[in-house]
């Protein structure tokens, strides 16, 4: 798994790595000069100055700089070039080892989801960066051994501000998207294309509940859909910018959801700064009482087919996980100040994003994380995304850096 190692712990924040010669800022030159040779031969209001020579000069002044303008154009198509971006052609060799995809560009906070968008068996990943751009690698290896490569332009994903997600949400067998509708709701896109190649079509801009009101998501926080009461079809829960989660269940079914309202404080779970709180317990001793939006990640943890919930507080540079202690059908979570990854090695600035994927097909699960918080020289990170390979077994996992 050293490549995957390379990929992620070994990732820096992107920098300009070619560049595309434009006549655009030229001709914005262009035409601040033009109207400063208007404002010094005109007055208020683009009366002329003086009359009679004054507007044969101005006549000539506009034919001039058409002209030049023209001129400016032909001489630019002439000279410009085309440009291809070289990713992994040419070979850069650091201390001997050969550096996988050196101009990718790196990554800087990067949100990101593991999905097998091309019906393929392998994960293929997705990562919206600090750039407000997504870069799309696909898996061009295979589910035991995985080789993620940087493919611009090859897959574009609906627009969205802060957040996205991949889910059968209408039970079609195939990966549908949703996301941020650019605030603190969602929008649904279901594939209209196949497994192997999707197509993400609006069909609704603004999802609302079953009262008809907008389905609400912290603004700050990253959502997820689950299945924990074991009735085959996905739930939708929420964090709330006090540290809360709230859960709206799915009373439809998994091929036609539909969400109701259910829970403001879900399992009475509250995170505050450093401190996971439960049914009204009191902070830490010491911790300040720091609160904001978190991201959500369920997964069966420890192989007993309920899921535990893993969270990334805005206010905390670690991960806290929520071992549930229920069953598949009846979660019970239960809140756990102990560091997560339990080695301690996970160091950022905070509000970390954990995603749990079976990367290497040996039938347990593997971590990812992505730190957000940008604290780093220049407002960058350089150890922003994280990959831990659980070397134990399903039920028992160790995950090594």
């Amino acid at each position: 798994m050293h490549r995957l190692r390379d990929f992620c712990n070994t990732s820096y924040p992107e920098e300009p790595l070619y560049l595309q010669y434009s006549i655009t800022l030229k001709v914005q030159r262009f035409f601040t000069t033009l109207r400063s040779v208007q404002n010094d031969t005109f007055g208020l209001f683009g009366q002329p100055r003086i009359q009679g020579r004054s507007r044969t000069y101005n006549r000539t002044i506009h034919v001039l700089a058409v002209f030049l303008f023209l001129i400016l154009v032909v001489v630019s198509q002439a000279f410009s070039q085309p440009f291809t971006r070289e990713i992994e052609t040419i070979p850069v060799i650091v201390y001997n080892d050969t550096i996988a995809q050196p101009f990718a560009g790196g990554v800087d906070a990067p949100n990101h989801r593991f999905v097998d968008i091309d019906g393929d068996n392998d994960f293929d990943l997705f990562i919206f960066d600090a750039d407000q751009n997504v870069d799309f690698y696909r898996n061009e290896g295979t589910p035991q051994q995985a080789e993620l490569k940087l493919r611009p332009n090859e897959l574009t994903l609906p627009r969205f501000t802060a957040w996205f997600l991949f889910v059968d949400l209408n039970g079609d067998a195939t990966i549908d998207f949703l996301s941020d509708n650019g605030g603190n709701s969602i929008s649904y896109y279901p594939n209209t294309g196949t497994q192997q190649n999707p197509v993400f079509t609006l069909q609704d801009s603004t999802m609302l509940d079953t009262s008809g009101s907008p389905i609400i998501n912290g603004y700050i926080g990253i959502p997820t859909f689950a299945d924990l009461d074991g009735d085959n079809d996905y739930d939708f829960y929420a964090s709330n910018f006090d540290g809360s989660i709230t859960l709206y269940e799915n009373i439809g079914t998994h091929v036609s959801p539909s969400f109701r309202y259910a829970d403001g404080r879900f399992q009475g779970v509250v995170i505050v700064n450093d401190s996971c709180l439960k049914d009204g317990a009191s902070a830490i001793p010491g911790k300040n009482a720091l609160h904001g939006g978190s991201i959500l990640q369920l997964a069966d943890i420890n192989g007993d087919s309920a899921q535990d919930l893993i969270m990334g507080d805005l206010n905390s540079q670690r991960l806290f996980l929520l071992p549930n202690n229920g069953n598949s059908n009846t979660p019970l979570l239960q809140c756990s100040n102990e560091s997560f990854p339990p080695d301690g090695s996970l160091h950022t600035s905070g509000y970390n994003q954990p995603n749990l994927v079976d990367i290497d097909g040996d039938d347990d699960l593997d971590l990812f994380i992505g730190g957000f918080i940008n604290m780093g020289p220049n407002n960058m990170q350089r150890r922003s995304f994280w990959f831990y390979e659980n070397i134990g077994v399903a039920s028992t996992p160790i995950y090594q850096l």
